[in-house]
């Protein structure tokens, strides 16, 4: 179940501080005694995984967001994604270009080379979108909590 967690985390199904299901619900998904359960998500604080908040639950940690995922950093504020973005943007227009002048030729080498253009802004894509959606994703539940602020005044 640790691992099964850790790979949610690196797939950006669990992003920073997001909420980790229960014991109860861990024990339900994966079929195990609630103990089991409780004793993985002990196991993923101890990895400096996640943290506890008492009567609430355990929360992904920001950083290990970052070391799960292999991704360089976690974006913290609107400058850094309009950098990612700038960056992912050159990034597609590379594959495209790249791509037309393969198709435009009929040159073996091109077209080998273009797909390996291709592989590799994929694979740093891949990275860039996890850290976009989460900060796209802390930046909605910053917004639902100032929401609640207000309609609690």
């Amino acid at each position: 179940m640790v691992e099964a967690i850790e790979e949610q985390i690196a797939s950006g199904k669990l992003g920073p501080d997001d909420k980790v299901p229960s014991a109860k619900a861990i024990s339900d998904t994966f079929g195990i005694a609630n103990m089991t359960a409780q004793r993985a998500l002990r196991e993923l604080q101890n990895r400096n995984i996640t943290y506890g908040v008492a009567g609430r639950g355990s929360f992904v940690r920001p950083e290990a967001v970052t070391r799960l995922a292999g991704t360089a950093r976690v974006i913290t504020n609107d400058a850094e994604y309009q950098a990612l973005m700038g960056e992912f943007k050159k990034g597609a227009d590379r594959i495209q270009a790249t791509l037309q002048d393969a198709l435009a030729s009929d040159d073996i080498s091109r077209i080998v080379e273009a797909k390996a253009v291709v592989e590799h802004y994929w694979n740093v894509h891949a990275n860039q979108l996890r850290e976009l959606l989460h900060y796209a994703r802390r930046v909605e539940q910053a917004g639902r909590k100032i929401e609640d602020v207000i309609s609690d005044s």
